[in-house]
């Protein structure tokens, strides 16, 4: 809508309507790229206070069904066991760059964590991670290289 920052995708099946996705993004806006062959879709959204964050759907026809995205503290959990150096994680964030094949997505995972004491500073970190999506909040890293922030 017309300098609305509200962004809604609609699923229709011959049946009903359903709502798979909903965004106030408070005019920082989404991201929306599609598979090579269009039956995955992933969503970066920027939301005003938590960062940005990616929601994966896959397509059949007119259907589409969500992919769960990557759960916040399982994400955090797989980060923290990669990176035990990585203390008192503050914020982090984690979106779709672009599809690499089925059911695999380039991804950008970037955060800032404190360092152990007595040092105890505010760092930042940046990965492209290569991610295979499977069921639920499931995923695996595939490849990791690190970037700059």
């Amino acid at each position: 809508m017309p300098g609305s920052s509200a962004v809604l995708l609609r699923v229709v099946d011959a049946r009903k309507q359903s709502v798979l996705f909903y965004s106030h993004a408070g005019g920082r806006g989404i991201d929306v790229l599609w598979s090579p062959r269009s039956d995955e879709v992933a969503i970066n959204s920027y939301e005003a206070n938590s960062g940005g964050f990616v929601h994966i759907f896959r397509t059949i026809g007119e259907s589409a069904t969500r992919v769960r995205k990557p759960a916040y503290h399982a994400t955090e959990h797989r980060l923290l066991r990669k990176h035990p150096e990585f203390h008192d994680l503050e914020r982090w964030s984690f979106f779709a760059k672009r599809w690499r094949g089925k059911h695999t997505l380039e991804m950008i995972m970037r955060g800032r964590f404190y360092t152990p004491r007595p040092r105890h500073s505010l760092e930042t970190f940046a990965f492209e991670w290569t991610v295979r999506f499977r069921d639920r909040d499931k995923f695996d890293i595939l490849k990791e290289v690190p970037m700059a922030y």
